[in-house]
């Protein structure tokens, strides 16, 4: 029988594997020339499990101190491959969650990272104002 702390380090252990996954496509598109479009079609590949790694993480940082330092994660490990495939909206949520678990575990270089993100996200977006917001937060 699985118990619910095997589930759950199970689960774990599929996000650390996809968060690598998302290093390994980063660094490839960071190589240039043809490794660019090695390292998305890495991604791309792994999109599904990626996708749903980050939403697992991110729906229970509230209460698994684990799953708040993986959510907060994500988005620094592959911040090109994912402003090459996902929307400003969907980088936004990343961000937010990130930022939020992040504060939560208090990781405070994470989350000064993923609010740097963050203002860049709005900085080439439609939202000019809000990085001034975020940078004037405690």
């Amino acid at each position: 029988m699985i118990t619910r702390d095997v589930g759950i380090k199970t689960l774990h252990n599929l996000a650390s594997r996809c968060l690598r996954i998302l290093r390994e496509a980063e660094q490839l598109y960071l190589r240039g020339g043809s490794a660019v479009n090695q390292g998305l079609r890495h991604f791309d590949e792994h999109w599904a499990n990626i996708s749903n790694a980050q939403k697992w993480m991110e729906w229970h940082a509230k209460e698994d101190k684990v799953a708040a330092t993986l959510c907060s994660m994500f988005p620094l490990e592959g911040p090109l491959c994912l402003s090459r495939r996902l929307t400003p909206q969907e980088l936004l949520r990343w961000a937010e969650a990130a930022i939020s678990a992040a504060r939560s575990v208090k990781d405070r270089c994470a989350e000064a990272t993923n609010l740097g993100n963050l203002g860049s996200i709005y900085l080439v977006s439609v939202k000019h104002d809000m990085p001034l917001h975020y940078l004037n937060k405690p």
